[in-house]
C-alpha cells in the first residue's frame, strides 16, 4: 500500500474543525469529543506524561485533565500565532 493510499484510507474517520473562533473553554470542551493530533502519541504509549488508560479517563470524565506549565508549553503558547502565520504562506 502507497503513503497516498493509507492516506486516503485513514482520512475518511478525520474530521478537520476549525476552532479560531473558538473560546478557550469550548475548544477544550471540542477536544473532548475526540482524539486530537498530540494524543495520539499518548494512545500508543509513548507518551512520559500521560498513559492509554489516564487519557481514557479523561476523556469519560472519570479524571480532571491535569494542566502542565512548563517552559516548552509556555513557548508553544506565545508562538502560536507565529506559526499560524508562518504556515499561511
Amino acid at each position: 500500500m502507497t503513503t497516498q493510499e493509507i492516506i486516503k484510507a485513514l482520512s475518511k474517520d478525520v474530521t478537520l474543525v476549525d476552532v479560531k473562533d473558538f473560546t478557550e473553554q469550548q475548544w477544550l470542551d471540542y477536544r473532548m469529543k475526540g482524539l486530537g493530533c498530540s494524543e495520539t502519541g499518548v494512545t500508543l504509549n509513548l507518551n512520559k506524561y500521560s498513559s492509554p488508560l489516564q487519557l481514557f479517563y479523561q476523556k469519560v470524565g472519570v479524571a480532571e485533565r491535569t494542566k502542565m506549565n512548563n517552559m516548552a508549553m509556555l513557548s508553544g503558547i506565545l508562538l502560536e500565532d507565529t506559526v499560524l502565520d508562518m504556515w499561511s504562506y
